[in-house]
């Protein structure tokens, strides 16, 4: 197993882990099933607005072309390889953690969120204009977040 595959499956354990405790949280109290579409919103708002940092740009960067980075940061032997993938692999997380976060948030058995996180990594990584995607998700992401704030009862049903 590549170092990308095993960062990225462990990425994906602690993020269904936290969505497992979270989940058992809001069992114990039922209040946090009330704020959940405002931490929702907030999640939404943050998301979009890590999408326009330089840190996210200079990830995406990475992950948009792998051959590009493969050249530049080159290393031989078995040793190299590894190094190179885990570097790789938090690029590649560096780009899409906020989504991942905002994921967890809606709630991880949405199919209609994971559908919709699904295309939007996907586009950002392999549309020819993937800076425009990441702008216009970043614009959706905090209009939706803002609108959901203002109406929590929107985004409840879609959460759980």
């Amino acid at each position: 197993m590549s170092p990308a595959t095993w960062q990225s499956g462990l990425a994906s354990a602690r993020a269904w882990a936290a969505g497992d405790f979270g989940e058992a949280l809001a069992r114990a109290y039922p209040v946090l099933r009330e704020i959940g579409p405002s931490a929702a919103a907030l999640a939404m708002i943050a998301a979009g607005l890590y999408q326009v940092t330089p840190l996210k740009e200079r990830c995406l960067s990475h992950c948009r072309s792998p051959l590009a980075f493969v050249m530049h940061h080159w290393r031989p032997g078995m040793g190299g390889a590894w190094r190179m993938g885990v570097d790789h692999g938090v690029y590649c997380v560096g780009c899409c953690w906020a989504l991942f976060v905002l994921l967890v948030v809606v709630g991880l058995a949405s199919l209609p969120w994971m559908g919709l996180i699904t295309l939007i990594v996907c586009a950002e990584k392999l549309l020819p204009r993937g800076r425009a995607v990441t702008l216009g998700v970043a614009g959706i992401l905090v209009a939706l977040g803002v609108l959901a704030m203002a109406r929590p009862d929107l985004l409840a049903p879609t959460m759980g």
